[in-house]
């Protein structure tokens, strides 16, 4: 019946979403955010990954933190900015994937 579908459909996109998300990042998921139908995951792996939370498919890969990320926001529709045990603040852009770099004192932990 055209009534179980839906729900075939969401179970699939969540059995999709669990396997996608919990064997994609290489340690512990730190911090993580939503904004619309995304999702951003920081990870202790020093990566960054969104998410496309209709699909459950991974959108884009975040590489550049030389520590563990322990931080993560959006700030827009086009940026995301990171926190790491690495001394900086990251500002992302969604679309190239590139982060602009802003030294801290010390290892910052959280952005919100």
């Amino acid at each position: 019946s055209s009534s179980v579908e839906p729900s075939r459909q969401r179970l699939g996109v969540a059995e999709t979403w669990n396997r996608n998300v919990l064997g994609t990042h290489d340690d512990k998921i730190t911090a993580m955010d939503l904004r619309d139908n995304h999702l951003i995951t920081a990870s202790a792996d020093c990566t960054l990954r969104l998410w496309n939370m209709e699909t459950g498919n991974r959108e884009r890969t975040f590489v550049g933190h030389g520590n563990r990320v322990t931080g993560v926001a959006f700030l827009s529709s086009s940026s995301v900015v990171s926190t790491s045990h690495d001394c900086s603040i990251r500002v992302w852009s969604r679309r190239s994937g590139r982060g602009t770099e802003v030294y801290a004192y010390c290892p910052l932990n959280c952005i919100k």
